[in-house]
């Protein structure tokens, strides 16, 4: 609720003027000294504003309103205080970043004003957020698609990787937030600028010309500056740049960076690419990993060990959770479906590959091709994805 506010002083009296006067209009909460106002703000919050005196016993003022910056940076800070001296307010401005600095005695009006100002301060940034928020989810799951429509096996690659992590993440093997889970998905995202023959030569190992192993090997680059362009995502887009840049320095891009110094998120996706890869060519998981662990200076060592214990011996089979598998026609696919075999027509054409979770889109863009061609039915899938 964007009309709860907090008060904060060391006198009970004071406390109830401020609830008899803001009764009407505000859910008033109130908290007798430092300490219990940061118990009530965590057990109780959140709130839109918090209203604190400075000089108190124990934590005063600036220390209150510093720490609840730390645990909510988007809740407003506004002193009401009796002592306004100078170095007091530049005190609370500087460390407590304020909102307003009140002075007592202050008149109900004056109070009530500031209140509505620092509530509407509060709305303009949650709705910011939720703008950002959204824009960001839907940016990314454009990019997510184009992919998965212009380059399947790149984007079956992308959801075996992030696939992997999120495995990784669940064993508390690694640290994988949400961005690395981005990173994992859009990593192969370059790929879409590059020819299609191309990518099919080196797919299939065939002799490149050196301006094909250029582009090929500007595919991080490409992904970081597309990446790069959305906002919220330059961490993301620097884990992309660097996916393909081995632990001793050496690889793309030729900059003088290497070891721990290269982002976390960019050592993790360089082996569990590498091992995907291996794995497309029909090794197993665990010779997979011991040919790895020849290539002395590619990975780091200690993710590289972490992949092994925690990946190999694991059935590629093995789900957490059941799902229902069939046949399904075209006019029954739903989104959250996963492919248990590609989507053809009758002529061999490769629509959607097996692996991927179908979107609304790529439904969309299936039912177009079915009125030029037909699409072989029934369509086996995974239901009831989580």
């Amino acid at each position: 609720m964007s009309n709860r506010v907090l008060f904060v002083d060391d006198e009970q009296h004071v406390l109830a003027s401020y609830r008899r006067t803001l009764r009407k209009g505000w859910d008033v909460v109130t908290a007798l000294g430092g300490e219990t106002a940061l118990e009530i703000f965590e057990s109780k919050g959140p709130f839109a504003v918090v209203v604190s005196d400075m000089r108190m016993p124990g934590m005063n003022g600036v220390q209150l309103l510093t720490k609840i910056k730390e645990k909510d940076p988007d809740t407003v800070r506004m002193m009401l205080t009796g002592y306004a001296d100078f170095s007091t307010a530049m005190e609370a401005v500087n460390e407590g970043n304020i909102f307003r600095f009140l002075t007592k005695p202050c008149p109900p009006e004056l109070l009530t004003q500031a209140l509505g100002e620092a509530v509407r301060q509060y709305e303009l940034i949650k709705s910011e957020q939720e703008l950002l928020n959204k824009t960001l989810r839907g940016s990314i799951q454009v990019l997510i698609e184009i992919l998965s429509m212009v380059d399947q096996q790149s984007f079956s690659q992308a959801s075996k990787l992030r696939d992997y992590v999120r495995r990784l993440a669940k064993e508390k093997a690694i640290a994988a937030g949400w961005e690395l889970e981005i990173a994992a998905l859009l990593s192969q995202v370059g790929q879409v600028t590059i020819p299609g023959a191309v990518i099919q030569k080196a797919r299939q190992q065939e002799k490149l010309s050196d301006v094909e192993k250029n582009m090929l090997a500007r595919i991080p680059k490409t992904g970081h500056d597309l990446v790069e362009k959305i906002p919220r995502l330059e961490k993301i887009a620097k884990i992309i740049l660097y996916q393909n840049k081995h632990f001793n320095g050496e690889g793309y891009p030729d900059e003088d960076i290497k070891g721990i110094d290269l982002p976390a998120g960019s050592r993790i996706i360089k082996i569990l690419n590498d091992l995907i890869t291996l794995e497309e060519q029909g090794k197993l998981r665990k010779d997979a990993l011991a040919e790895m662990s020849t290539r002395i200076g590619w990975y780091d060592p200690n993710l590289l060990q972490i992949v092994v214990n925690k990946l190999v011996g694991v059935s590629e089979e093995k789900e957490a959770v059941k799902q229902e598998t069939g046949g399904v026609n075209l006019d029954q696919l739903e989104s959250g479906y996963v492919l248990m075999e590609n989507i053809e027509t009758d002529n061999g054409q490769v629509l959607m590959m097996v692996g991927q979770k179908i979107t609304e889109s790529h439904i969309l863009r299936i039912k177009n091709w079915s009125k030029l061609y037909k699409i072989k039915e029934p369509i086996k899938v995974l239901k009831n994805v989580l």
